[in-house]
């Protein structure tokens, strides 16, 4: 019996709670659960633009690369937060439009209320996204890109990034949840170099690169 009245003075004491909330107006607010997702969508630039590059000698917008320098085959998309490595988004987990050709862009997850700079990393060896680990510093990421070791010639799997972070604020909580960061223009991380002779019998041994740049503009 005293438990069967204690029951009944608790099931009271909520229903006068419930009453002074109606009575008073407030609303009671849902409750914020920890890992609420916005979906944040994206496009690619076309195969075509993705790669082209400007001479300056004759005005002319050419292809910079061959096919197989612009395939491709897996895209992860790296988020930082405040400098610090915050989420990798891998491959598997990113909804294509069209799973056959991710120029066409797709969608992926990230916190809510949250502020992100997005890395767009494009044919990232396994090894590589095994390095890939929080609180890396973006500096410590690049560097890592860059000391990535080259596909051979002919072959497919060039490193390519986005050419600028992509600052991205996601949506609040209770807001629409889906967010896009627009036309991602994806960009190989090396150039590559047409040597010709047209002398009969000369071979080139060795080349000398000067007044490189060392960093994009």
């Amino acid at each position: 019996m005293k438990q069967i009245n204690s029951i009944a003075v608790l099931l009271t004491l909520l229903l006068g709670l419930s009453n002074c909330s109606k009575e008073s107006g407030l609303q009671v607010l849902p409750e914020i659960r920890g890992g609420e997702e916005a979906t944040v969508s994206f496009t690619m630039g076309s195969t075509t633009r993705a790669n082209e590059s400007y001479d300056t000698t004759t005005k002319k917008i050419t292809l910079a690369g061959y096919e197989n320098e612009k395939v491709i085959d897996g895209l992860t998309i790296v988020a930082f937060r405040d400098g610090k490595l915050a989420r990798v988004v891998k491959d598997a987990t990113i909804s294509y439009a069209d799973p056959a050709d991710r120029y066409k862009g797709g969608s992926f997850k990230l916190p809510m209320e949250q502020t992100f700079e997005l890395e767009f990393l494009a044919n990232a060896p396994f090894d590589f996204i095994q390095k890939l680990h929080l609180d890396l510093s973006h500096d410590d990421y690049t560097k890592l890109v860059v000391e990535e070791a080259l596909p051979k010639n002919g072959e497919k799997g060039f490193i390519m990034t986005n050419t600028e972070p992509i600052r991205i604020k996601t949506p609040n909580v209770g807001a629409t949840n889906v967010q896009s960061v627009g036309t991602v223009t994806m960009r190989r991380i090396v150039a590559r170099f047409d040597l010709y002779t047209l002398v009969p019998g000369m071979e080139l041994t060795s080349v000398k690169l000067t007044k490189r740049a060392t960093k994009s503009y």
